[in-house]
């Protein structure tokens, strides 16, 4: 969730005292940064990926599974071994997370864009994986899945065994214990629920089975037992009716995900992969899915993106009228190219007029200007003392307070002010962790190559920024994957680069720069359509089925543009044979040949002899599920 404080952090009153004095620090850092970045170049296709991990225990005789709240202890344990002589740790990096069963890794150094690294993927997770287990106790185990199916259930979800208090103002169904003791962490706990004056608030609606009772009423624990009779809601709660009712940060800043940042040659070609991989994030989340039960219950959605969102919602009321959460989809493209039109940029976008103004006299375009100036309107989550009082406009510590406290599905990383190799990365943030290393190889694998693709073809998929935030909530439906359709761009996404290289493969179909299909042995034509359209996931990732067409253009598919950028670029038939697999995995997906995650887990609750077909996920059923995720994880 962002770098580490340090200094002495300041309380939420003093935050609010200090924002614009610190907002405008944070300005001068930013344009310095930007300018030092402006003559940052890299030839090479560096990226990496971040995995989060949930630590938890199975115990055998009660079967039950908890989470394990040995965070600290581990990674001082990893100090210790890292510090020796003899260990081998140059291939991964363990790292806090905002819960204390959490642990996020990421390998030590960056990938390459050779196909050899592509391959070594896989193989550096599972060494990262196996890294942390050798830290953990008996049965206990390392998972990788979106969040604990039982967390805040009434009776023991933690290990050790915690229970929530009533008189603890975050939350009455997670132990204050369940964040991690990082300061920063903490504080973005406080003040974020200093800003809006009360608890966290969150409805899932809940998923209807035979036996659900209807109208459903979802009523938090008993602190004060762990179990028994529900206890009266308190007067600021507002439960809804067949919802699932979360009331803490931790349900939504203690879920885990899956991460790919890439590097770009410059800053435009990171700020157009940027704009690239926003129309993308919605087709990730969907194809990712895999959260689709909360505090027990069988949840009627698949994805954890908007629950996280109202996790960290610290909003007033007015506004909420038009300013979007501070974890959201993108609201701004930022690239100055001509095809990136005022039609797609969001038309109700706030900012903070004073940081557009300075932004703009130092010299940065109108676009980034905007960008930045949306972020930097909103109030930072957390300051030090150092922030305010020890300000060095070389450094990016104010910055990165406001930066990193905006959480988008992609975000633009400027080169560090340090002058180190680091350049342009772009981070994509939508993705649902997978329970198998192979899988979440697989994905950023996937994500890797069509970065490179929209680069070297220089292809366009922009649709509105609206119709973005529509299909994103779109990928939180049910098996999303087949029942939903998603904006995505249908004409005019090729470019003459793209044709050339098609017309060099001596191909059947050319596209020309508009996106149109012309058939070079007959030389027919298909008449322009609409720019974007409603598609599925399949028809996205592998492209529309020729015969039902009827005079459309066709969507080639990014699993093909893919292929044909690999062939391009002289891959071996060995080489192309060993990453197939990967390839294949997310397109069995798209096709439904493979279920997600998410629907996966939800068959698995249905089949189970436990289950009553009343939308509840008991101990022993989610202990059953926590052993299948185990060995999964372990293949």
């Amino acid at each position: 969730m962002g770098p580490l404080i340090e200094g002495s952090p300041l309380s939420w009153d003093d935050v609010e005292r200090t924002k614009l004095v610190a907002r405008q620090w944070a300005v001068e850092q930013l344009l310095n940064i930007w300018h030092k970045g402006k003559c940052v170049k890299d030839s090479e296709s560096l990226w990496g990926d971040e995995i989060e991990y949930t630590l938890v225990q199975l115990n055998s005789k009660a079967a039950q599974s908890t989470v394990v709240l040995d965070q600290i202890r581990i990674l001082e344990e990893w100090a210790d071994y890292t510090a020796g002589t003899q260990c081998d740790h140059s291939r991964s990096v363990i790292q806090p997370e905002w819960a204390s069963y959490m642990l996020e890794t990421i390998p030590d150094q960056p990938y390459r864009g050779d196909v050899d690294s592509l391959l070594a993927v896989e193989g550096n997770m599972k060494r990262r994986r196996k890294l942390i287990q050798q830290f953990l106790l008996q049965d206990q185990h390392v998972v990788s899945i979106s969040i604990f199916p039982c967390l805040g259930i009434s009776g023991q979800f933690t290990t050790p065994y915690l229970m929530p208090s009533e008189t603890w103002k975050y939350s009455r169904m997670l132990p204050r214990e369940i964040c991690s003791p990082i300061t920063r962490y903490s504080l973005v706990e406080e003040n974020i629920c200093a800003r809006r004056v009360h608890r966290a608030e969150i409805h899932i609606p809940i998923y209807r089975d035979e036996k659900t009772p209807w109208p459903f009423q979802d009523r938090p624990p008993c602190p004060a037992t762990g179990q028994g009779p529900q206890r009266k809601i308190d007067s600021s709660s507002q439960v809804r009716e067949n919802c699932i009712y979360l009331d803490g940060v931790g349900f939504g800043a203690g879920s885990c995900c899956l991460q790919a940042t890439f590097q770009g040659e410059n800053e435009s070609a990171a700020r157009w992969l940027y704009d690239q991989l926003i129309p993308l994030g919605p087709v990730a989340l969907a194809l990712t899915a895999a959260t689709p039960v909360y505090k027990g219950y069988l949840a009627d959605s698949d994805v954890r993106w908007n629950w996280i969102s109202a996790s960290l919602d610290d909003r007033t009321a007015q506004e909420k009228v038009n300013l979007p959460p501070r974890f959201s989809s993108n609201v701004t493209y930022i690239s100055t190219d001509k095809r990136c039109k005022e039609e797609y940029l969001c038309s109700r976008l706030l900012v903070d007029d004073d940081a557009k103004d300075q932004l703009l006299r130092g010299g940065m375009d109108q676009r980034l200007a905007t960008h930045f100036a949306h972020i930097l309107s909103r109030d930072p989550v957390y300051l030090s003392q150092r922030d305010i009082s020890d300000v060095n406009v070389g450094d990016d510590n104010v910055f990165n307070a406001f930066q990193s406290g905006v959480w988008q599905h992609v975000r633009l990383k400027l080169p560090p002010p340090d002058n180190s190799d680091i350049g342009w990365r772009v981070e994509f943030r939508p993705m649902e962790v997978q329970p198998r290393d192979s899988e979440n190889a697989a994905f950023v694998i996937f994500m890797f190559l069509l970065s490179r693709a929209i680069i070297a073809f220089d292809l366009d998929f922009y649709v509105p920024i609206d119709k973005v935030t529509e299909s994103m909530d779109a990928a939180h439906k049910r098996h999303a994957v087949l029942s939903e359709r998603l904006w995505f761009r249908k004409e005019g996404w090729s470019s003459e680069r793209f044709c050339s290289a098609m017309c060099l493969r001596q191909a059947q179909i050319c596209l020309c720069s508009t996106g149109a299909i012309a058939r070079r042995d007959s030389g027919i034509s298909v008449s322009q359509g609409p720019e974007y359209a409603l598609m599925t996931v399949n028809e996205i990732i592998n492209g529309e089925v020729q015969s039902e067409l009827r005079g459309k253009a066709k969507f080639l598919g990014l699993i093909p543009i893919i292929l044909i950028y690999l062939e391009l670029s002289g891959i071996s038939q060995n080489q192309m044979k060993r990453l197939s697999p990967y390839l294949d995995l997310v397109s069995k997906r798209a096709s439904t040949q493979l279920p997600t995650p998410a629907h996966w887990i939800r068959s698995f609750v249905k089949r189970h002899p436990k289950y009553q077909n009343d939308s509840v996920v008991h101990q022993e059923i989610c202990y059953d599920l926590m052993k299948e995720i185990v060995h999964m994880g372990s293949d």
